[in-house]
């Protein structure tokens, strides 16, 4: 992968990303306790198992922040609950920093995704765009109430119907045996016996994200072809839905497959016309390293730059990727600006659009 990167292309986001990296190191020689590239790799995975995430960032003269967030199997939480479209949810309270009316909201005139909170422009965010519901209006007649909640870059709001109550109450975290939506981070049972949803903050800072830095990477983007085409091999339906949104809101083609399968037959249907892949590894039918394999050993394919995009992101796997000829290899939950900045070090810089 080192030989398809330059640094000097990456964000430090990217190159941040690089120390988690297996033999990854910035000393020449080794000693007993450090130098050997092991250290945060290990970190991350044993993180990753037990379905957290790890966050780095750095400031010159100023100090580097490392943030762990792992979930509780039982944990006793305060929960402002919320009504959406007659649908009981629930957000963890300190996650939120301020509840407004809509009606007093100062609106951008020119951008309507975005209002003023305390003299700074932040990003709108819909219920509808975290639930993939295509059923209902973009922005809903119903919402009253804007919720303005915390991530680790910048506060967003989000719009609901109305405010319920706030309790502390016992949260369940589901196990991995149930395949469900990402931005559920358990839930809990009310007195009456009702199962409540209780929505995850960062599944919301996901889109945030891409809202608040695709004006900041547009210019740099437009300069990319506009009309190119990316694969998106992946069988969990929440993340084929944000996957797409991230990559058509900056202007990409997307084609998107269920499974390795389906993304040999569409290579095959799109003859010449897919310029970049993205793939899981774990898919029914056929796996990601197969479908890698496939590609690698086509020659109308083989040039084609292919992004694992996976949960399993432990030694064993990278180095099996990085053998098949994956390009790059990014961890799930997957951040807007990691996978767009992956993505420009790979698509060449044609024309600039102005």
């Amino acid at each position: 992968m080192s030989s398809k990167l330059t640094f000097d292309k990456l964000s430090q986001e990217a190159i941040l990303e690089w120390i988690f990296h297996p033999n990854f190191s910035t000393v020449d020689m080794a000693s007993e306790l450090s130098g050997r590239g092991v250290g945060l790799d290990i970190v991350r995975n044993k993180i990753q198992k037990l379905r957290g995430t790890i966050e780095v960032k750095s400031e010159d003269q100023k100090g580097t922040t490392f943030t762990i967030n792992i979930p509780l199997n039982l944990n006793f939480m305060s929960l402002l609950f919320i009504r959406w479209q007659n649908r009981l949810f629930a957000l963890p309270t300190s996650s939120v920093l301020e509840t407004t009316s809509v009606s007093e909201l100062v609106w951008d005139q020119v951008d309507a995704s975005r209002v003023k909170w305390r003299n700074q422009w932040i990003p709108v965010l819909q219920m509808s765009q975290l639930l993939s519901d295509k059923n209902s209006c973009h922005l809903s007649i119903k919402s009253k109430v804007g919720l303005i909640l915390e991530s680790s870059s910048h506060p967003f709001l989000v719009m609901v119907d109305n405010l319920l109550s706030e309790e502390k109450l016992l949260v369940k975290a589901f196990d991995e045996t149930v395949i469900l939506p990402t931005y559920l981070l358990g839930c809990t049972i009310l007195g009456g016996g009702e199962i409540v949803p209780v929505i995850s903050p960062q599944a919301f800072t996901v889109f945030s994200e891409t809202k608040s830095n695709l004006l900041s990477q547009g210019n740099r983007l437009n300069s990319l072809n506009r009309k190119g085409t990316i694969l998106v091999a992946e069988d969990s339906v929440a993340t084929r839905r944000l996957l797409a949104r991230i990559l058509e809101k900056v202007g990409f083609n997307v084609i998107l497959c269920r499974d390795g399968q389906e993304a040999v037959e569409k290579l095959e249907l799109h003859q010449g016309g897919v310029d970049l892949i993205i793939s899981d590894v774990e898919m029914p039918r056929l796996n990601g390293f197969e479908l890698l394999e496939i590609v690698r050993s086509q020659p109308q394919y083989a040039h084609i730059p292919v992004i694992m995009a996976t949960s399993r992101t432990g030694k064993r796997h990278r180095e099996q990727g990085t053998e098949l000829g994956a390009n790059a290899y990014l961890g799930k939950p997957i951040l807007a600006k990691t996978l767009l900045k992956t993505i420009e070090s790979f698509l060449t810089v044609e024309q600039p659009i102005n």
